[in-house]
């Protein structure tokens, strides 16, 4: 009943079971080793390890992501009219899939690190282009004109504090905020 691991990739009929078994036992240990791995590098930062957890969730989350759905139940429907029985494709799905994603991720890294002494003069200008490419989209939204802006985060004029979020609510502008009640001070912006 034992079975070599070629067995447990082989797509013939015979034996399913255990080779389902065998592909689970091989994902439950390598996920063990993983979060072991993580567990030692990470254990002086926590907050590396939960960084290290948001991106397992969002793997998980990702490969249930529907082309990735639609390319591994394309190969299966394939193999099985074929007569086999594709019970790995899903695992050689992953295992391709994450392969060119740390290749990939490597390189960002190895040209970051190669590239890093080269670029340190466009450091200021890249950080004034891009704080000002969001600034050019952001600020409009805050506009008294803008569809978007019907909450006023201003403070009630002459009162000094801002007013509840109930009375910042308004239906036309930030301009209608009503001063808080016994505040005797009168907006002079109407």
């Amino acid at each position: 009943m034992f079975l070599i691991p070629a067995d447990v990739f082989s797509d013939g009929a015979a034996n399913m079971r255990a080779r389902l078994i065998g592909i689970y036992t091989i994902l439950v240990i390598a996920n063990l080793l993983a979060w072991a791995w993580a567990l030692v590098a990470f254990h002086a930062h926590p907050v590396l390890l939960g960084t290290a957890f948001l991106a397992y969730t969002f793997g998980l989350r990702h490969a249930v992501d529907a082309d990735h759905i639609a390319a591994i139940d394309n190969v299966t429907r394939k193999l099985m009219q074929s007569g086999k029985r594709p019970v790995a494709v899903g695992f050689f799905f992953a295992l391709g899939h994450s392969t060119i994603v740390v290749l990939a991720s490597l390189g960002v890294a190895a040209a970051t690190v190669a590239l890093q002494s080269r670029f340190a003069a466009f450091k200021d200008v890249g950080g004034l282009i891009g704080t000002s490419v969001s600034a050019f989209f952001l600020l409009p939204w805050r506009s008294p004109t803008s569809p978007y802006s019907r909450v006023s985060t201003a403070p009630s004029a002459g009162c000094g504090t801002a007013a509840p979020m109930s009375r910042r609510i308004s239906s036309s502008s930030w301009r209608s905020v009503a001063c808080l009640p016994g505040c005797s001070a009168r907006s002079s912006v109407s």
